[in-house]
Protein backbone atom coordinates (compact mmCIF):
# COMPACT_ATOMS: atom_id res chain seq x y z
CA UNK A 1 0.00 0.00 0.00
CA UNK A 2 2.59 2.62 0.81
CA UNK A 3 4.80 2.01 -2.14
CA UNK A 4 1.54 2.57 -4.23
CA UNK A 5 0.82 5.71 -2.40
CA UNK A 6 4.45 7.15 -2.88
CA UNK A 7 4.16 6.73 -6.70
CA UNK A 8 1.13 8.31 -6.80
CA UNK A 9 1.85 11.20 -4.26
CA UNK A 10 5.24 12.02 -5.84
CA UNK A 11 2.65 13.43 -8.98
CA UNK A 12 1.33 16.03 -7.03
CA UNK A 13 3.41 17.16 -3.98
CA UNK A 14 6.09 19.82 -3.77
CA UNK A 15 7.08 19.26 -0.22
CA UNK A 16 10.79 20.87 0.21
CA UNK A 17 13.33 18.15 1.94
CA UNK A 18 15.81 19.89 3.95
CA UNK A 19 18.61 17.59 3.25
CA UNK A 20 20.34 17.67 6.90
CA UNK A 21 17.46 17.36 9.45
CA UNK A 22 19.40 17.07 12.50
CA UNK A 23 23.44 16.83 11.86
CA UNK A 24 25.99 15.88 9.99
CA UNK A 25 28.30 12.53 9.53
CA UNK A 26 31.53 13.28 8.88
CA UNK A 27 33.67 11.39 6.78
CA UNK A 28 36.66 9.65 7.77
CA UNK A 29 38.89 11.37 6.22
CA UNK A 30 37.22 14.93 8.31
CA UNK A 31 37.45 12.96 11.25
CA UNK A 32 41.16 11.64 10.86
CA UNK A 33 42.20 15.14 10.74
CA UNK A 34 40.58 16.59 13.29
CA UNK A 35 38.13 19.03 10.97
CA UNK A 36 35.18 18.14 14.00
CA UNK A 37 34.08 21.53 15.47
CA UNK A 38 34.60 21.99 19.31
CA UNK A 39 31.72 23.90 20.91
CA UNK A 40 33.34 27.10 21.32
CA UNK A 41 33.52 26.92 17.55
CA UNK A 42 29.91 26.54 17.04
CA UNK A 43 29.74 29.83 19.27
CA UNK A 44 32.26 31.22 16.96
CA UNK A 45 29.85 30.47 13.91
CA UNK A 46 26.83 31.45 15.33
CA UNK A 47 28.13 34.99 16.36
CA UNK A 48 30.13 35.76 12.31
CA UNK A 49 26.69 34.13 10.88
CA UNK A 50 24.32 36.90 13.05
CA UNK A 51 26.61 39.45 12.51
CA UNK A 52 26.91 38.89 8.44
CA UNK A 53 23.19 38.55 8.46
CA UNK A 54 22.85 41.37 10.44
CA UNK A 55 24.44 43.33 7.58
CA UNK A 56 22.67 41.95 5.04
CA UNK A 57 19.29 42.76 6.97
CA UNK A 58 20.61 46.42 6.89
CA UNK A 59 21.43 46.32 3.12
CA UNK A 60 17.62 45.31 2.97
CA UNK A 61 18.71 41.78 1.06
CA UNK A 62 16.95 39.83 3.67
CA UNK A 63 13.92 41.27 5.36
CA UNK A 64 14.45 38.69 8.70
CA UNK A 65 16.43 35.71 10.32
CA UNK A 66 15.18 33.31 13.00
CA UNK A 67 18.03 30.45 14.66
CA UNK A 68 15.61 27.67 15.22
CA UNK A 69 16.41 24.24 16.48
CA UNK A 70 19.19 22.05 18.94
CA UNK A 71 21.34 25.68 18.95
CA UNK A 72 18.59 27.44 20.77
CA UNK A 73 18.45 25.44 23.62
CA UNK A 74 20.16 22.79 25.18
CA UNK A 75 20.32 20.30 22.92
CA UNK A 76 23.35 21.71 21.15
CA UNK A 77 25.78 18.97 20.57
CA UNK A 78 29.34 17.98 18.68
CA UNK A 79 27.70 16.98 14.96
CA UNK A 80 24.67 19.26 15.47
CA UNK A 81 24.07 21.61 12.48
CA UNK A 82 22.89 25.07 12.91
CA UNK A 83 19.23 25.39 11.93
CA UNK A 84 18.15 28.84 10.65
CA UNK A 85 15.05 30.06 8.50
CA UNK A 86 15.63 33.18 6.61
CA UNK A 87 13.09 35.44 4.21
CA UNK A 88 14.57 37.32 1.73
CA UNK A 89 14.15 40.77 -0.19
CA UNK A 90 16.72 40.79 -2.52
CA UNK A 91 16.95 38.94 -5.54
CA UNK A 92 20.55 38.29 -5.03
CA UNK A 93 19.88 37.29 -1.40
CA UNK A 94 20.31 33.18 -2.28
CA UNK A 95 23.86 33.90 -3.39
CA UNK A 96 24.56 36.35 -0.45
CA UNK A 97 22.98 33.45 2.22
CA UNK A 98 25.40 30.78 0.48
CA UNK A 99 28.65 33.17 0.53
CA UNK A 100 27.73 34.12 3.99
CA UNK A 101 27.31 30.20 5.40
CA UNK A 102 30.49 28.65 3.13
CA UNK A 103 32.54 31.38 4.60
CA UNK A 104 31.76 30.76 8.29
CA UNK A 105 31.78 26.82 7.37
CA UNK A 106 35.21 26.90 6.19
CA UNK A 107 36.55 28.70 9.59
CA UNK A 108 34.85 26.81 12.11
CA UNK A 109 33.79 23.54 10.37
CA UNK A 110 30.59 23.99 11.50
CA UNK A 111 27.55 23.22 9.04
CA UNK A 112 24.40 24.71 8.39
CA UNK A 113 20.52 23.47 7.70
CA UNK A 114 18.91 27.21 6.02
CA UNK A 115 15.43 27.29 5.11
CA UNK A 116 14.80 30.39 3.11
CA UNK A 117 11.72 31.83 1.01
CA UNK A 118 11.49 35.35 -0.87
CA UNK A 119 9.24 37.63 0.99
CA UNK A 120 6.29 37.59 -1.66
CA UNK A 121 5.90 33.96 -1.63
CA UNK A 122 5.88 33.94 1.62
CA UNK A 123 2.88 36.33 1.84
CA UNK A 124 1.05 34.56 -0.74
CA UNK A 125 1.73 31.25 0.53
CA UNK A 126 3.85 30.01 -2.45
CA UNK A 127 6.21 28.14 -0.03
CA UNK A 128 7.01 24.52 1.05
CA UNK A 129 6.50 25.63 5.11
CA UNK A 130 5.40 22.70 6.95
CA UNK A 131 2.90 23.72 9.61
CA UNK A 132 5.02 22.44 12.99
CA UNK A 133 8.12 23.77 11.63
CA UNK A 134 6.67 27.06 11.72
CA UNK A 135 4.30 26.91 14.45
CA UNK A 136 7.79 25.71 16.82
CA UNK A 137 9.60 28.78 15.29
CA UNK A 138 6.79 30.82 16.74
CA UNK A 139 6.36 29.15 20.05
CA UNK A 140 9.74 29.14 21.15
CA UNK A 141 12.33 31.19 18.83
CA UNK A 142 11.58 34.90 19.37
CA UNK A 143 14.86 35.50 21.57
CA UNK A 144 16.73 34.24 18.28
CA UNK A 145 15.25 36.78 15.87
CA UNK A 146 17.59 38.72 13.91
CA UNK A 147 16.28 41.85 12.15
CA UNK A 148 12.04 41.52 11.44
CA UNK A 149 10.36 38.52 12.81
CA UNK A 150 10.47 36.11 9.45
CA UNK A 151 7.25 33.89 10.55
CA UNK A 152 5.39 37.25 10.50
CA UNK A 153 5.06 37.25 6.97
CA UNK A 154 4.12 33.82 6.15
CA UNK A 155 0.71 32.85 4.92
CA UNK A 156 -0.72 29.29 5.60
CA UNK A 157 -0.40 27.06 2.95
CA UNK A 158 -3.23 24.20 1.89
CA UNK A 159 -1.69 21.50 3.62
CA UNK A 160 -1.66 23.15 6.59
CA UNK A 161 -5.70 21.91 7.22
CA UNK A 162 -5.06 18.54 7.64
CA UNK A 163 -1.63 18.84 9.33
CA UNK A 164 -1.48 14.91 10.08
CA UNK A 165 -2.06 14.27 6.33
CA UNK A 166 0.86 16.94 6.42
CA UNK A 167 3.35 15.44 7.98
CA UNK A 168 2.70 11.48 6.36
CA UNK A 169 2.93 12.78 3.39
CA UNK A 170 6.51 14.75 4.17
CA UNK A 171 7.73 11.27 5.73
CA UNK A 172 6.65 9.33 2.14
CA UNK A 173 8.31 11.73 0.11
CA UNK A 174 11.85 11.35 2.55
CA UNK A 175 11.32 7.60 2.58
CA UNK A 176 11.54 7.49 -1.15
CA UNK A 177 14.30 9.85 -0.95
CA UNK A 178 16.16 7.75 1.36
CA UNK A 179 15.51 4.80 -0.37
CA UNK A 180 16.46 6.49 -3.78
CA UNK A 181 19.89 7.64 -1.75
CA UNK A 182 20.42 4.01 -0.93
CA UNK A 183 20.29 2.74 -4.10
CA UNK A 184 22.40 5.43 -6.00
CA UNK A 185 24.98 5.06 -2.79
CA UNK A 186 28.21 3.49 -3.08
CA UNK A 187 29.56 2.25 0.81
CA UNK A 188 32.51 3.89 0.59
CA UNK A 189 32.61 6.48 3.18
CA UNK A 190 32.39 9.63 0.33
CA UNK A 191 30.64 12.85 1.17
CA UNK A 192 27.42 11.29 -0.22
CA UNK A 193 27.83 8.08 1.55
CA UNK A 194 28.04 9.83 4.83
CA UNK A 195 25.14 12.08 3.73
CA UNK A 196 23.33 8.88 3.49
CA UNK A 197 24.19 8.11 6.84
CA UNK A 198 23.15 10.95 8.40
CA UNK A 199 19.72 10.78 6.61
CA UNK A 200 19.57 7.41 7.94
CA UNK A 201 20.12 7.64 11.54
CA UNK A 202 18.34 11.10 12.13
CA UNK A 203 14.94 10.50 10.07
CA UNK A 204 13.27 7.78 12.30
CA UNK A 205 14.11 10.54 15.13
CA UNK A 206 12.30 13.46 12.76
CA UNK A 207 9.61 10.98 12.49
CA UNK A 208 8.97 10.29 16.32
CA UNK A 209 9.31 13.57 16.75
CA UNK A 210 6.82 14.58 14.40
CA UNK A 211 4.43 11.55 15.77
CA UNK A 212 4.75 13.18 19.04
CA UNK A 213 3.61 16.97 18.00
CA UNK A 214 0.77 15.28 16.40
CA UNK A 215 0.06 13.79 19.44
CA UNK A 216 0.44 16.82 21.58
CA UNK A 217 -0.76 19.07 18.62
CA UNK A 218 2.87 21.44 18.75
CA UNK A 219 5.98 20.73 20.30
CA UNK A 220 5.54 19.60 23.87
CA UNK A 221 7.28 21.94 26.76
CA UNK A 222 7.36 22.13 30.44
CA UNK A 223 6.57 25.62 32.07
CA UNK A 224 6.96 27.33 28.08
CA UNK A 225 9.91 25.45 27.59
CA UNK A 226 10.66 22.99 24.94
CA UNK A 227 11.65 19.45 25.70
CA UNK A 228 14.69 18.48 24.12
CA UNK A 229 14.71 15.96 21.14
CA UNK A 230 15.66 12.99 23.51
CA UNK A 231 12.77 14.04 26.01
CA UNK A 232 10.51 14.08 22.85
CA UNK A 233 11.18 10.73 21.36
CA UNK A 234 10.92 9.36 25.73
CA UNK A 235 6.88 10.62 24.47
CA UNK A 236 7.17 8.13 21.40
CA UNK A 237 5.82 5.39 23.66
CA UNK A 238 2.38 6.76 24.28
CA UNK A 239 1.92 6.41 20.41
CA UNK A 240 3.47 2.62 20.02
CA UNK A 241 4.13 1.33 23.69
CA UNK A 242 5.68 -1.80 21.55
CA UNK A 243 8.36 -2.68 19.13
CA UNK A 244 8.46 0.23 17.29
CA UNK A 245 9.71 1.95 20.93
CA UNK A 246 12.21 -0.52 20.91
CA UNK A 247 13.50 -0.22 17.37
CA UNK A 248 13.79 3.85 18.13
CA UNK A 249 15.99 3.54 21.17
CA UNK A 250 18.20 0.89 19.22
CA UNK A 251 18.63 3.90 16.68
CA UNK A 252 18.98 6.50 19.83
CA UNK A 253 21.73 4.76 21.20
CA UNK A 254 23.75 4.15 17.89
CA UNK A 255 23.44 7.96 17.32
CA UNK A 256 24.34 8.69 20.60
CA UNK A 257 27.42 6.03 20.33
CA UNK A 258 28.33 7.95 17.17
CA UNK A 259 28.03 11.67 18.83
CA UNK A 260 30.14 10.22 21.94
CA UNK A 261 32.88 9.33 19.61
CA UNK A 262 32.98 12.64 17.73
CA UNK A 263 33.06 14.69 21.44
CA UNK A 264 35.67 12.29 22.26
CA UNK A 265 38.01 11.64 18.63
CA UNK A 266 39.97 9.00 20.54
CA UNK A 267 38.36 5.94 18.72
CA UNK A 268 41.47 5.95 16.06
CA UNK A 269 39.92 5.86 11.82
CA UNK A 270 39.45 2.72 11.65
CA UNK A 271 36.87 2.37 14.86
CA UNK A 272 35.43 5.24 13.08
CA UNK A 273 34.36 3.57 10.29
CA UNK A 274 33.67 0.70 11.61
CA UNK A 275 30.97 2.95 13.24
CA UNK A 276 30.07 4.03 10.18
CA UNK A 277 29.41 0.38 8.52
CA UNK A 278 26.80 0.10 12.01
CA UNK A 279 24.80 2.69 10.90
CA UNK A 280 25.04 1.62 7.40
CA UNK A 281 23.68 -1.60 8.46
CA UNK A 282 21.15 -0.28 10.28
CA UNK A 283 19.32 1.18 7.19
CA UNK A 284 16.35 -1.94 6.90
CA UNK A 285 16.03 -1.11 10.72
CA UNK A 286 15.24 2.34 10.36
CA UNK A 287 13.80 2.22 6.97
CA UNK A 288 11.02 -0.25 8.54
CA UNK A 289 10.46 2.45 11.35
CA UNK A 290 9.14 5.32 9.20
CA UNK A 291 7.26 2.91 6.50
CA UNK A 292 5.66 1.67 10.11
CA UNK A 293 5.00 5.41 11.10
CA UNK A 294 3.68 6.16 7.90
CA UNK A 295 1.04 3.03 7.13
CA UNK A 296 0.06 3.81 11.03
CA UNK A 297 -0.96 7.74 10.16
CA UNK A 298 -3.11 5.79 7.79
CA UNK A 299 -5.40 3.93 9.63
CA UNK A 300 -4.81 6.31 12.90
CA UNK A 301 -6.23 10.07 13.10
CA UNK A 302 -3.64 11.39 16.01
CA UNK A 303 -5.18 15.00 15.18
CA UNK A 304 -8.04 16.18 14.08
CA UNK A 305 -8.52 18.24 10.57
CA UNK A 306 -8.88 22.51 10.78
Amino acid sequence: MLALYIAFIMQFIEIEIVESVMGHIYSPEEYSSKQIPSLNDYDSARLQLTQGLRELVSRKVLYGAVFLGSVTYSDLQIGSDIDLFIVMESKHAELNIRDLASNVTRLTNVHFDIKAVKKEDAQMGHHNLLYFYVKTTKDFCSDWIIGNDPTSVIAPRSSWSDVQSEVRDNLIIRVDALINARVRTESDYSRAHCDFLDRLLTLPIYTAINMVRLKYDGQPAISGKRLSKEDTCKLYEQVDPCELSIILHKLILLKKRYRNALSSQDIGVNAYMQLLNEIDIAYPLALDFIEENCNYLFKTRLAPKN
